[in-house]
């Protein structure tokens, strides 16, 4: 019998590696006046991903018309949440292709786990979560370690033979990644204060709820290609290249990926993929582009690995005052 825990993880740790690596290669590959249009990209992204759930919700409930009615019954009013943080998705996607055009993909992976702090600080605030001692240091060690990552200043010797190697400014790509991580980290704290609002009374598949997602960001990006090809005179898919159509697959596929794994995995299990994944991309840029790994880029890392596991508990601190809550009050 198939573990779907094992099997997720393992397809959601080789999508994570090599996502940094796919964008760099489509987003460098022309000058920007002959780039893809990154909504039309993500457009293609979201429609590929409706379709997939939807197949994927054909499966689950044993038929096509069975899916149909499944999607037919959700309360308007529901499906109309989502419009938050689709919008918020395609803001992230086009903040990560954008970074990327500017930040080396070992250098945007390791900077782009400053999603959890905003998660972190999100939940607090929003979710009214506790977190222990030890979770607060993983907090400022990860801060600690995307700063020196960023200071080390670390690049690719193939940078100088990418077709935008003129145009390329880290601290653009910076300003992108952080933006990312705003959209990234609040639309994953909204959408778990909504899933833990539906639980109260019935809960809806995660592949329709995935289709409701896709669907609201096609319309956006589905205006905004259409308005950008009128203005520019030029048709939809100028620019899109083998790579560029790797990365759409490679996304859409990633999308349903965090659902499976959300489903059938822990965070403790999660938070290892993520941190291997990281590693991977490091090599993997290494072979694919030349990165020079420098001793402040390593010591970056290592901080920030090891905070991800310590956040997610894969990684424990003896002692019960570490795995206590210091806001908890006292009698």
């Amino acid at each position: 019998m198939v573990s779907w825990k094992w099997v997720s993880l393992v397809l959601m740790l080789m999508q994570n590696a090599i996502t940094p690596i796919v964008f760099r290669y489509a987003t460098t590959g022309a000058k920007a006046q002959d780039r893809f249009s990154t909504s039309t990209s993500i457009g293609c992204q979201e429609a590929l991903k409706l379709l997939m759930s939807f197949g994927l919700a054909a499966v689950e409930f044993g038929s096509a018309s069975a899916a149909l009615a499944a999607i037919c019954a959700v309360k308007p009013g529901d499906s109309a949440r989502l419009a938050i943080p689709a919008i918020l998705f395609v803001l992230q996607n086009a903040a990560m292709q954008l970074a990327t055009v500017h930040l080396p993909a070992a250098l945007f992976q390791v900077t782009w786990q400053g999603k959890t702090l905003v998660m972190a600080g999100l939940s607090v605030l929003l979710l009214d979560k506790r977190l222990v001692r030890s979770a607060w240091l993983a907090i400022a060690f990860m801060a600690v370690g995307i700063a020196v990552v960023q200071l080390s200043q670390s690049k690719e010797g193939k940078q100088a033979l990418m077709a935008n190697a003129s145009e390329q400014q880290p601290a653009l790509g910076l300003f992108f990644v952080l933006g990312g991580c705003l959209c990234s980290g609040f639309a994953a704290v909204y959408l778990e204060k909504l899933v833990k609002q539906k639980e109260k009374t019935e809960r809806t598949s995660m592949w329709i709820q995935n289709m409701q997602l896709a669907f609201y960001s096609l319309l956006l990006t589905s205006l905004t290609s259409t308005m950008n090809s009128v203005a520019e005179h030029t048709g939809f898919f100028r620019g899109f290249s083998f790579s560029v159509w790797i990365m759409i697959l490679n996304n859409a596929i990633g999308g349903l990926l965090v659902a499976l794994v959300i489903k059938h995995a822990d965070n403790i299990l999660r938070g290892f993929a993520t941190a291997l994944a990281t590693v991977l991309t490091t090599i993997g840029s290494v072979v694919c582009f030349g990165f020079e790994i420098h001793a402040s880029f390593f010591i970056g890392s290592i901080l920030v690995v090891g905070s991800s596991l310590l956040y997610g508990g894969a990684l424990k601190l003896p002692g019960d005052w570490w795995n206590d809550d210091p806001c908890k009050r006292r009698l």
